[in-house]
């Protein structure tokens, strides 16, 4: 509450150390005191104990989330179903209760854990049968299917937001869907909205500013970027478009600049070729024919089967 987090952390460490019989009435506690630090094992351990004694649908729900942290998400699926077979009435039927459609929901966070989509997405399909009003489940259910390529993934991103008009990420989602289909002005209308929930979000204001280069305003996308940039000053990406952009506008100085900076930071191999060759093109545009060569030499060392960078150094030369 105090937002010490620092010391509410120290606190829990000692707990953790203390004599494990004080919490041999309060396995709960026990398993939650030490997955908080990192000892998932122990806290899986503590409730198999507790689930084999005591078996209750809200425990094996603990103990499913425990083992997700632990990236054992098979073992949580099957606590998880577990925690249904005690939810189900002597009809077989489960109950139209939210801890029944969590357990749902977090069944198919697991499936998507393991690439397993389809299974994922039957799984949100259930929790929103089971609870109607669950607009985490619709959120996930729409990952899945704009992972499966379905066109119904918009609708679960619009109930979502429908049932939570603060859902950052359905929002940023929606975004990503109109923007894979090049509709970029709607796209951009999602990351205003996002902007408006977490007014300093690094991705939104970047996914902004690219969604605005593709769309070819190149003056507003380096706005945005440029704001990526205040807020994350070693994000690479954003200094590579709005290099880009500053290309694109022919501001070849601030370009440079931009090009300059990224060489300094720590780039894949891929990124790193894109620079020098962008560069180089750059430099060839203003007449700098030496400085063009030495990075297309660079840009050689990093793909040494590129016939086209041999060109351009030969061009070079030729200059």
């Amino acid at each position: 509450e105090l937002k010490k987090y620092e010391l509410a952390s120290l606190c829990i460490h000692q707990l953790a150390e203390m004599d494990e019989e004080s919490f041999t009435s309060q396995p709960v506690q026990q398993a939650l005191i030490q997955s908080f630090c990192q000892n998932h094992n122990k806290a899986i351990e503590c409730l198999c104990e507790a689930t084999a004694t005591q078996p209750e649908p809200s425990m094996f729900v603990i103990l499913g989330q425990i083992q997700m942290k632990a990236k054992k998400t098979k073992d949580a699926v099957r606590s998880f179903k577990k925690g249904m077979k005690l939810l189900m009435t002597s009809a077989k039927i489960l109950p139209n209760t939210f801890e029944a459609a969590e357990m749902y929901y977090l069944t198919g966070l697991c499936y998507m854990e393991q690439k397993s989509l389809l299974q994922a997405r039957d799984a949100f399909s259930m929790a929103i049968r089971l609870h109607s009003s669950y607009p985490d489940a619709f959120y996930q259910r729409g990952l899945c299917r704009m992972q499966l390529r379905q066109a119904k993934c918009i609708r679960d991103f619009n109930r979502a937001l429908a049932l939570c008009p603060s859902h950052f990420q359905a929002y940023m989602s929606r975004a990503a869907y109109y923007g894979s289909k090049g509709r970029y002005s709607k796209a951009i209308l999602n990351c205003n909205e996002a902007i408006k929930i977490l007014p300093n979000s690094v991705r939104a204001y970047f996914y902004r500013g690219t969604l605005k280069y593709q769309n070819k305003t190149f003056k507003a996308a380096i706005e945005d970027l440029s704001k990526t940039i205040d807020l994350n000053k070693t994000c690479i990406l954003a200094y590579y478009n709005r290099a880009v952009c500053y290309h694109q506008i022919k501001d070849f100085r601030k370009a440079l600049k931009d090009y300059a900076i990224l060489l300094l930071l720590e780039l894949s191999k891929e990124i790193a070729l894109k620079v020098l060759i962008n560069r180089g093109l750059l430099y060839v545009e203003l007449g700098d024919y030496a400085n063009a060569c030495e990075d297309f030499k660079e840009a050689m060392l990093l793909s040494p089967d590129d016939s086209q960078i041999f060109q351009a150094i030969g061009i070079c030369y030729h200059r």
